[in-house]
């Protein structure tokens, strides 16, 4: 396929990308809230659940065409992209503090945001 293909694929799913991220960012939220005694349990497995889902995050952010992630910069699609790739590649370096930090600072601000974009597009009515 050839990469004005590739784009154009890219911008048809948008909206479904776009609730993806959403819905992750949403339940990476919820496992902030929990709070840090919880996130650190081992049993509970939530440290676990929120590296994967920061990928995931960091994944679909990565789909979204450059011109789109421009044009909607309220996001922190970098930084969410950037966490991504540390959290896949240098799993053995992960900084627990880092991530918890970056999941109850940060990531309501972008739920936030992506959903207000979600909503301007249509894409999830009653959101």
């Amino acid at each position: 396929m050839n990469p004005e293909a590739r784009e154009a694929e890219r911008w048809e799913r948008v909206d479904r990308t776009l609730e993806e991220v959403l819905d992750r960012l949403t339940q990476l939220e919820a496992l902030g809230v929990r709070g840090r005694a919880q996130f650190d349990d081992e049993s509970t497995l939530i440290s676990l659940a929120a590296h994967s889902l920061l990928i995931q995050v960091g994944e679909a952010a990565k789909d979204l065409p450059e011109a789109f992630r421009s044009q909607h910069g309220q996001v922190s699609w970098k930084s969410l992209i950037g966490i991504r790739d540390r959290a896949a590649h240098l799993y053995n370096l992960i900084d627990w503090d880092v991530i918890f930090t970056t999941i109850v600072r940060d990531i309501p601000r972008d739920r936030a945001a992506v959903e207000t974009i979600v909503r301007e597009r249509g894409a999830r009515p009653g959101i």
